[in-house]
């Protein structure tokens, strides 16, 4: 299931019957659903597109290679006229993968084509468990063998957790060759991977 993060940024205390409960300005709420139920809790929606909430999901590896995953900003699209700039700006999705030493060098973490919405990609961290030969790197791409957008690099020649460098201009948009690829510049390295995106219109 999906992990759920709510945090009450800003309006009155409301009640919100997605979750049966209220929440004031400065509360925070993690709860679980599955992919297909986020589309449906319209009162979280109204509350982002209102600006009063934000938003972030995190996605098991299993949810994300489905194909399962809606942008958080269409949940109840349908129903909110109109869906405010906010309630794009303020959702994120979190994608986790752990990553372990030995060939290939290259990792595929969601196949070609199966991409599931159109992002930018905010921030990639990771923790390094086995550190790679020499100044290694693992690269991130959105099409396999090193094509397509370099999206992000985190350094594996250190212990332990690292920021990686982002290349804040890239949108990923879905595609029949777009996936989401680890390149690692020296197989031995062996870690894992949080990659935040922000859903694009």
């Amino acid at each position: 299931m999906a992990s759920i993060t709510l945090t009450k940024i800003a309006g009155d205390n409301v009640y919100y019957p997605d979750i049966y409960r209220s929440m004031v300005v400065g509360d925070v709420v993690t709860f679980d659903r599955f992919p297909n139920q986020i589309t449906g809790m319209g009162s979280i929606t109204k509350g982002i597109a209102a600006g009063e909430l934000t938003m972030s999901v995190t996605y098991t590896a299993a949810e994300i290679a489905s194909g399962q995953i809606a942008p958080p900003q269409s949940v109840g699209a349908a129903d909110i006229a109109p869906v405010a700039a906010t309630a794009v700006a303020s959702s994120t999705a979190t994608m986790f993968h752990e990553y372990a030493a030995g060939a290939p060098a290259e990792i595929p973490v969601i196949a070609a084509g199966s991409f599931p919405f159109k992002c930018r990609v905010v921030e990639v961290s990771g923790h390094i468990a086995t550190v790679g030969a020499g100044a290694s790197t693992l690269a991130i791409y959105d099409q396999a063998a090193g094509a397509g957008q370099l999206i992000a690099t985190i350094a594996t020649d250190v212990l332990g957790n690292v920021t990686g460098v982002v290349n804040a201009t890239t949108v990923i948009t879905p595609g029949a060759l777009i996936g989401l690829f680890f390149l690692r510049s020296d197989a031995t390295a062996a870690g894992d991977v949080m990659i935040t995106v922000r859903p694009e219109v």
